[in-house]
């Protein structure tokens, strides 16, 4: 049965706001939410200022008191304790959803980031904490991270006035998809994204800004599950030429560079942060094409393609604000824009600075899905044509080459392949055996009569059992002649 992502939003607000009754007629409401803010940020300085001078410095003492001061205020204002609770991207205080600048909202995901590496999601501090305990908190989060066999220290350590727990109750059903195979999680994920990814590309097509809080989230849920091996998430790049919108072309942007990035690093961050910039490269294309032309493959002028770098970079950091991180992102996505049309507009930075890893990764899987998925009327190549195409283009240097290959395989994911008994099959993925690159992982779809299989046979040609022979690829199906949902294969039971 499908989720209601809309309802179990709702239900966690509901949960969350049985914290705050009567925020609502409460008549400094505008002084709690300008509190509200203040409150995150004075709980983020000292945990910042800690982290990096003693208990007993000039700029931590200051610290200290000033964030004392804003959170007695606040508990004055609403009468009870003050907890701050993170709630995936949303930000609570006190119950009630956090109303701030962008600002504001950069400083508590870092301040959730770092309490997320200690186990904590909530922290709660009663309405007459002293100072001194304020500094235990500063204190035991600095040691906490310190080290990473000292992380379980905040919710092991018992500080009076202070709280600090893990959210551990519907909350922490991770949208209520326990109860999902990891194949109905990528569905359902692939589903939702391609919906939110609309209305924000919407969004910037009619020139607003709106900032990527839920970019974030899928960015972050695509790269969990890409952790889970599970083909089904590298097979919904067969679904490219169905969605060759904004929004879909972001999407499968996403899937295909943590894929290959996988091949680098298994980091979380470092992947996380790759696929955000995957999709946000078509921003400026989407706000140049204008929301009257929805749905449509616009080409873009000769003009337009000149500034479409600048004008995608400048949208990132209007969308997410001046830092460190937006800085690199912006980067990375103007790189990706410039060196697609480096036949247009020269070499990047005329050649006078390298490009970044993640720009020429993206360049490489943007290329892959041009030839999936054009953006104008040419008509989409198989996936073995469309490989073949990207690795004999110029720009795409060895190494971005060999990591392709070694993550799609020779005969890449989504094709259809014809084995010598006459069955046709679905190749799901490269081989375990890193050297059988031109044997892959396959799913049997048809017997040899061409009657659909009801549950897949999976072979993985690359490594047979002792004793054991798998039949021999002996043709590529052209997309043309296949009648059955391979997409479906990837999403079946296997016996």
């Amino acid at each position: 049965m499908a989720v209601d992502e809309d309802k179990i939003i709702a239900s966690t607000e509901d949960y969350l706001s049985t914290g705050a009754e009567g925020f609502e007629s409460n008549p400094h409401a505008e002084r709690i939410i300008e509190g509200s803010a203040q409150v995150v940020l004075a709980v983020y300085r000292v945990c910042k200022n800690m982290l990096v001078h003693a208990a007993d410095n000039e700029a931590v003492v200051t610290t200290l008191q000033t964030s004392h001061e804003q959170i007695l205020e606040f508990a004055g204002l609403v009468g009870t304790r003050v907890t701050v609770t993170f709630v995936y991207d949303t930000v609570f205080v006190s119950g009630e959803l956090l109303k701030a600048a962008r600002g504001t909202y950069e400083c508590a995901t870092e301040l959730a980031q770092l309490l997320e590496k200690c186990g904590v999601s909530e922290v709660g501090f009663d309405k007459d904490i002293s100072k001194d305990q304020l500094r235990a908190f500063g204190t035991l989060f600095a040691e906490a991270l310190s080290s990473p066999h000292k992380r379980g220290l905040l919710l092991e350590t018992k500080l009076p006035g202070i709280t600090m727990r893990r959210v551990n109750n519907e909350l922490e059903r991770k949208d209520a998809e326990t109860a999902l195979s990891p194949r109905q999680r990528i569905l359902r994920l692939y589903a939702s994204a391609l919906v939110v990814l609309r209305a924000y590309f919407e969004g910037i097509s009619q020139g607003t800004n709106p900032a990527p809080v839920r970019l974030k989230r899928i960015a972050q849920r695509l790269v969990s599950l890409a952790e889970t091996g599970d083909p089904a998430l590298l097979g919904m790049t067969t679904m490219a030429n169905a969605h060759r919108d904004a929004a879909g072309r972001a999407l499968q942007s996403a899937i295909l560079v943590i894929t290959i990035g996988r091949q680098i690093t298994h980091d979380r961050v470092t992947l996380s942060h790759l696929a955000m910039a995957a999709l946000l490269s078509d921003v400026g294309r989407a706000r140049m094409s204008g929301s009257e032309r929805k749905g449509q493959l616009v080409q873009l002028t000769p003009e337009q393609l000149k500034e479409l770098p600048a004008m995608s970079s400048a949208i990132c950091i209007a969308n997410s604000g001046v830092s460190a991180l937006s800085a690199e992102r912006a980067v990375v996505v103007y790189e990706t824009n410039w060196g697609e049309q480096q036949e247009r507009l020269g070499p990047v930075y005329n050649k006078r600075l390298p490009t970044t890893v993640q720009s020429r990764l993206l360049r490489m899987v943007r290329a892959l899905l041009d030839e999936l998925a054009p953006r104008d009327t040419r008509a989409p190549k198989s996936p073995v044509d469309a490989l073949h195409a990207v690795l004999q283009r110029p720009g795409i240097d060895k190494v971005m080459r060999r990591i392709l290959v070694a993550a799609i395989g020779l005969i890449p994911t989504g094709s259809v392949v014809e084995f010598q008994s006459g069955q046709w099959g679905v190749v799901v993925g490269p081989s375990a055996n890193p050297k059988a690159i031109n044997q892959p992982r396959v799913r049997i779809i048809t017997d040899a009569g061409g009657n659909p299989m009801e549950n897949p046979i999976e072979y993985d040609l690359g490594r047979p059992s002792p004793g054991r022979a798998f039949p021999s690829i002996v043709n590529i199906i052209d997309p043309g002649r296949v009648k059955v949902n391979s997409t479906a294969a990837f999403m079946t039971g296997v016996s």
